[in-house]
């Protein structure tokens, strides 16, 4: 694994490294760059050119254990600075699907509500794996803003029993929200993707193109990781280093992050998921409805994707039966015995 080589800028040692907040600052004011700074403004963004090819070709399932630890110490000097693409957005509801033989191995219903949030630390560590927003050292809460986005991300298969759970803020349904900006999230339909073509306008009317090309060269990078198609792990490698820097507040942005927002690959870019603190969905969201039922058949390929409303079964997205409402009894689930 031949790295592309770090420009003295990027080395979190250097004594340059708060160069990147200099240049940001001078841009942002519309302010000159000096000489030393300008040759800095090049180096970098010459830099992350070499690394987004650098990492499209990589063949991460392949990496060694001291190949993952290199890389990753490496991915965290290089974004020791990133964009504060940061805002409040308004959250009314997250939706979330689990497989219930995922969870306990059969078909049977889930009875307790642990089983539809966010895994155990011990049971992240112990499996090992990188996810699109966390590493095998943290563990988030996924949920999606709306229920076609959760089965897109899982997509159920025939005979499949699934328990869909719908959380509710407390109080404020406002978060702090670190928005993963690409460019095919622009082009969504959903509310969500809406507000984030706002915002990403409002960016690009605000700053000359020098800051433009400037936060560019990691938004993209950025934009890139967190919504690549995967068909290992590993290849979660980047975001989920990023994903844990961001979540843990690592990097000190003005407001406190409650979570992130990425594209919904499997929806075509269309919706969106959202990565949550635990601690915000421990403390600021409530379980607020669960229903289960069994797919009986799919149609993943044929649907519209960008057309649906909140109900999978009334947009023809599957075919289920045995469908029931469960009623909560604080970390209990009962389960009706009314079907529809």
């Amino acid at each position: 694994m031949n790295l592309p080589k770090l420009p003295k800028e990027l080395k979190i040692h250097s004594y340059q490294k708060e160069i990147e907040k200099q240049i940001v600052s001078k841009l942002m004011q519309n302010k000159t760059l000096s000489q030393e700074e300008y040759i800095s403004y090049i180096n970098i963004t010459s830099f992350h050119i070499k690394l987004k090819k650098f990492l499209r070709d990589l063949n991460f399932k392949d990496l060694t254990k001291k190949e993952i630890h290199v890389l990753s110490k490496y991915i965290k000097d290089i974004f020791y600075f990133m964009p504060e693409n940061t805002s409040p957005l308004e959250i009314n509801k997250l939706y979330r699907l689990v497989v219930n033989k995922n969870i306990h191995g059969s078909n049977g219903s889930i009875e307790h509500t642990k089983f539809l949030t966010y895994p155990p630390d011990h049971i992240v560590r112990k499996n090992g794996k990188y996810n699109r927003a966390n590493s095998p050292f943290r563990n988030v809460f996924y949920g999606s803003e709306s229920i076609p986005t959760a089965v897109f991300e899982l997509k159920p298969k025939p005979g499949d029993k699934v328990t869909l759970s719908e959380w509710s803020p407390l109080k404020t349904n406002l978060f702090i929200m670190y928005f993963i900006f690409h460019e095919k999230v622009i082009s969504g339909t959903s509310r969500v993707s809406s507000i984030i073509k706002a915002k990403h306008d409002e960016h690009v009317k605000q700053f000359n193109p020098m800051l433009k090309d400037f936060f560019s060269a990691y938004t993209e990078t950025l934009g890139y990781e967190f919504s690549k198609p995967v068909n290992h792990h590993l290849e979660y490698l980047v975001s989920a280093i990023l994903s844990d820097r961001i979540i843990s507040n690592d990097i000190k942005y003005h407001n406190k992050i409650d979570g992130i927002i990425f594209p919904s690959v499997n929806n075509n870019f269309n919706s969106h998921n959202i990565a949550m603190k635990k601690n915000v969905i421990r403390n600021r969201f409530e379980l607020s409805k669960v229903s289960e039922f069994i797919v009986s058949e799919t149609y993943y390929e044929s649907v519209y994707k960008d057309q649906l409303s909140q109900d999978p079964l009334q947009e023809e997205l599957l075919e289920a039966h045995s469908r029931r409402d469960g009623d909560i009894i604080g970390n209990k689930i009962k389960w009706q015995n009314k079907f529809y």
